[in-house]
């Protein structure tokens, strides 16, 4: 017999119904306890206890404004602070989540969440389609600007370039693991890598390497907290890449029950950050404007 449903189910892809919100998070919260090995009552309302830490990894270069040290005399301390760092802290601790955060050679980082033992997830990372394939991706939290650096001394008109396509004459430079995106398969191929943003820039002051294409803003916080010293003072100028959209970055979780529960969870928390108008707030305090 088709009888119509007591209540409307909601649509694919939406938020359920305000009057089951309680009950919503308690379902989230319930799959998450199951899948970190806690009981279920961990997770219910009127159970404070939440469940076992969750471990989060990042670069351990540094991605300031997004992941970065806390500096006292200009040396790194234990205290981790950025747009991301303070962001996650507000999506688990409104949940009632434990977590904490490691800094690890990024390629170990990428590994270790791949493997998911014992890293759940990682902060910042763009979304390939081997990365697809391997993690689970939240939704896109913010965005990157790819610029072009260079040596102004060798180059003191600028490069001139109209489109990705005319960096082809030039030995470009980077760091391992990183995907860049931006730039085709031939060319990062032929890019020479490094595991450090002060021992690549090394590499173009010393001439071993033509450009460097980077996000302009992590350049800029590298500069703030002492990581790079200033650019301009070493010589070093920069231009938009020609032709190239905004890049995306996501959180990235492990494709198992844990991590399924906790991508979950980010995305019902970045929707409602969204909406509410608190990550537009958060981008502004912590994020650079790109010229």
């Amino acid at each position: 017999m088709n009888a119509r449903p007591d209540r409307p189910c909601p649509r694919p892809g939406l938020s359920p119904p305000r009057r089951h919100a309680t009950r919503w998070r308690a379902s989230v919260l319930t799959a998450l306890a199951l899948a970190m090995g806690q009981p279920a009552a961990a997770a219910r309302d009127e159970a404070p206890a939440a469940p076992s830490t969750v471990r989060i990894c990042d670069d351990a270069n540094e991605w300031p404004p997004y992941t970065f040290a806390e500096r006292r005399e200009g040396q790194p301390t234990g205290q981790l602070l950025g747009y991301s760092v303070e962001l996650i802290r507000l999506i688990l601790e409104r949940r009632g989540v434990s977590f904490a955060i490691e800094l690890l050679p990024w390629k170990r980082c990428l590994m270790e969440v791949r493997d998911g033992t014992r890293y759940q997830m990682l902060l910042n990372a763009s979304a390939t389609p081997e990365r697809e394939r391997d993690y689970l991706i939240s939704s896109a939290y913010h965005q990157t600007h790819s610029y072009v650096f260079f040596d102004r001394k060798r180059h003191p008109g600028g490069l001139g370039l109209r489109s990705k396509a005319d960096l082809q004459p030039f030995v470009l430079g980077g760091i391992r693991g990183y995907a860049y995106p931006m730039l085709d398969d031939a060319q990062r191929e032929r890019m020479l890598r490094t595991g450090s943003y002060p021992a690549l820039f090394r590499m173009l002051q010393l001439g071993r390497v033509d450009v460097l294409v980077e996000d302009y803003e992590a350049m800029r916080g590298l500069e703030r907290t002492g990581t790079l010293g200033s650019l301009a003072a070493a010589g070093i100028a920069s231009e938009p890449l020609p032709g190239t959209a905004p890049l995306q970055y996501h959180m990235m979780f492990s494709r198992d029950p844990r991590g399924s529960a906790l991508h979950q969870l980010v995305n019902e928390e970045l929707a409602r950050l969204q909406q509410s108008g608190e990550l537009q707030r958060l981008q502004q305090r912590h994020l650079p404007k790109v010229p």
